[in-house]
């Protein structure tokens, strides 16, 4: 008798999602495809008004801000932006900007994967200014909060 494996589901098939950071200059070449997440995420900060989006490039460039993607196969599904910070007495990696589709398919992985970036570059603590929703998401703990009064 003949041990017949069975075919792989479609769903097996796909290469999951991965996150990874990139370079300015693959920021700026892929720059149509993420200007609109990047607007789309700056549209709803708490601070509306303090970035635009060149703004972001440039920092990229200037290597102020680091730039991720989370690619699904060749399509960008979300782009995220960090920053480290040498405090005195620590040092914070900010997670200054998420934005993309599909949050389910690849929260876990980018929340481990910025962790252990930010372990390896010497960072004791990541920190955000977000919408309260993303401290449940996270599992991270509102350590304050941030108040804008436009003048």
């Amino acid at each position: 008798m003949t041990n017949i494996l069975p075919l792989p589901s479609a769903q097996s098939c796909v290469a999951p999602v991965r996150i990874r950071a990139v370079a300015p200059a693959e920021l700026a070449y892929h720059w149509r495809r993420v200007e609109p997440l990047i607007q789309k995420a700056l549209d709803s900060h708490g601070v509306i008004g303090r970035h635009q989006p060149i703004d972001i490039l440039v920092a990229c460039g200037q290597d102020r801000m680091q730039p991720w993607f989370c690619e699904d196969g060749t399509e960008i599904i979300a782009v995220m932006l960090t920053a480290e910070v040498q405090f005195p007495r620590r040092k914070a990696c900010q997670i200054l900007l998420v934005s993309g589709e599909r949050m389910d398919d690849w929260l876990d992985l980018w929340t481990h994967t910025i962790e252990a970036h930010a372990r390896a570059r010497g960072c004791d603590h990541l920190e955000a200014q977000a919408r309260p929703g993303w401290a449940r998401v996270t599992g991270a703990n509102v350590a304050a909060v941030m108040i804008v009064k436009d003048l």
